[in-house]
């Protein structure tokens, strides 16, 4: 053996443009929930208290932007679980806890396999009708 391969990351925390797959354990309700399952998100940056309105956002420090639709975010209900930013190039983002993200990789394609894996139907139908 000439060389040892060594790996250019080994840290188990995702970094900031990566994609991810999350999970809701705020019990925010079974539409949000399954948006949130069913979609790839991307982490964008950590939260800042300036951010967020909520007292508890110091727990919640993962800022996950989706590609929202429009009409899935008039449901008032939903709107008030996203926290609106004041950035040119993030509109909306939901904070998430690091056990609420439950994979995550820099390359979208590992992530949509994994979601495929996941929920092979959902993806069949997204592929058919190219949503």
């Amino acid at each position: 053996m000439k060389y040892i391969k060594t790996y250019e990351s080994l840290n188990n925390e995702p970094e900031i443009g990566d994609y991810v797959l999350c999970t809701d354990l705020f019990n925010s309700g079974d539409k949000l929930v399954n948006f949130i399952e069913t979609n790839i998100g991307q982490f964008v940056r950590y939260s800042k208290d300036e951010d967020i309105e909520h007292k508890y956002a110091k727990n919640y420090p993962y800022m996950i932007q989706y590609n929202i639709p429009d009409y899935f975010f008039s449901d008032d209900e939903i709107h008030d679980y996203f926290t609106p930013i004041n950035d040119n190039d993030i509109k909306l983002c939901r904070i998430m806890k690091r056990n609420e993200i439950l994979y995550f990789s820099p390359d979208k394609k590992n992530v949509e396999d994994k979601l495929e894996n996941a929920y092979p139907q959902i993806i069949k139908n997204v592929r058919k009708y190219n949503l």
